[in-house]
């Protein structure tokens, strides 16, 4: 299930979303947009399957067609996998404005994610940016640099 959050952010509109994009989600109703501007966070979608995604690809597509600026920001771990595996999961208008990058910390044994802006990945590029765990021993990138960080280079 989607959750959708709306507001105003400096004259563009915000859109928190959290869960999974899926069958049952239908993102036209879920996520009226209202302003010229609109700005995805989307730093809690956990999960998003193949209807989802068409659903998604659909929804970015009237968007577009619409005239409606689109930014991402805090793009998932699961976002940034369609990102780099599908074509035209967004517009390429679209401004992403920040990722969250998967980590590792073999000192805690746990999974985290860090976000960065597109500058800070596009100024240590093609290398993922150092992180620190909550004990602040640096932690590893959990996951293949140049496969998870593809999007930058398609995308410059």
């Amino acid at each position: 299930m989607l959750n959708v959050e709306s507001r105003e952010e400096n004259g563009a509109q915000l859109i928190i979303l959290s869960g999974t994009i899926n069958e049952d989600t239908n993102l036209l109703e879920s996520c009226p947009v209202d302003r010229k501007q609109v700005i995805f966070d989307c730093g809690k979608v956990q999960r998003i399957n193949s209807v989802g995604v068409k659903n998604w690809i659909q929804f970015m597509k009237h968007l577009s067609q619409e005239g409606i600026s689109v930014t991402l920001r805090e793009c998932s771990v699961s976002l940034v996998e369609q990102i780099n595996m599908i074509k035209d999961f967004i517009p390429s208008s679209a401004k992403i404005e920040s990722v969250q990058l998967p980590y590792y910390s073999s000192d805690l044994d746990q999974d985290f994610t860090k976000t960065f802006t597109l500058d800070a990945l596009k100024a240590s590029f093609p290398n993922p940016p150092a992180a620190m765990d909550e004990n602040g021993k640096e932690a590893e990138f959990d996951d293949i640099p140049e496969e998870y960080l593809a999007f930058i280079k398609a995308r410059s």
